[in-house]
């Protein structure tokens, strides 16, 4: 909780010395506002947002599936499905609780899944140049005070997003779901 508040304290003030034509302060800021740290309540918050923004694809890296998760999701990006292509990657429906059903909602709503095996990254990437990596299973997060906080660093980045889709999903899975 402090650092998130000395984190915006310290955005707030870079962006009025900014303001005042400092390049090298400037420069700062942006530094600091392309590299988040967000806990579930701003991670989900931003995702929306880039959800919102995005041209060409969502890839959802979630290993696990809730079902109350799965419908926020699918609430938040319905009205995009059709204009963009909208990915999931989870594992097999083997003995995990509510998780073939979940697929099922998924591939109802047009959402393309890909079951992997051996799966437990999480990330989501957003037109191959956001990109959100971290400990939060989107499709399967709970937002709970009494549960330990996950955090996702985001990242806008063609390399890095390209490196990350290269080494921990595939290129191969990523180029298949978005030319069918």
């Amino acid at each position: 909780m402090l650092r998130r508040w000395a984190r915006e304290r310290l955005r707030d003030f870079l962006a009025r010395r900014a303001d005042r034509r400092n390049t090298l302060i400037g420069r700062l800021r942006e530094l600091l506002t392309s590299t988040e740290v967000l806990d579930p309540p701003a991670f989900i918050s931003r995702l929306r947002e880039d959800i919102s923004k995005a041209k060409a694809y969502v890839l959802v890296v979630s290993p696990f599936l809730r079902k109350n998760a799965v419908n926020r999701f699918i609430n938040d990006i319905k009205g995009r499905i059709g204009e963009i292509e909208v990915i999931v990657l989870t594992k097999p429906a083997k003995e995990i609780r509510d998780h073939e059903e979940c697929i099922r909602i998924l591939k109802e709503h047009g959402i393309k899944v890909v079951e992997k095996e051996k799966l437990h990254f999480k990330a989501a990437v957003i037109d191959d140049d956001i990109l959100y990596i971290g400990s939060i299973n989107l499709l399967s997060i709970v937002l709970d005070k009494y549960i330990p906080e996950d955090y996702m660093l985001r990242f806008i980045s063609e390399a890095l997003t390209a490196e990350v889709i290269d080494k921990a999903i595939g290129w191969k899975v990523v180029d298949e779901q978005l030319k069918q």
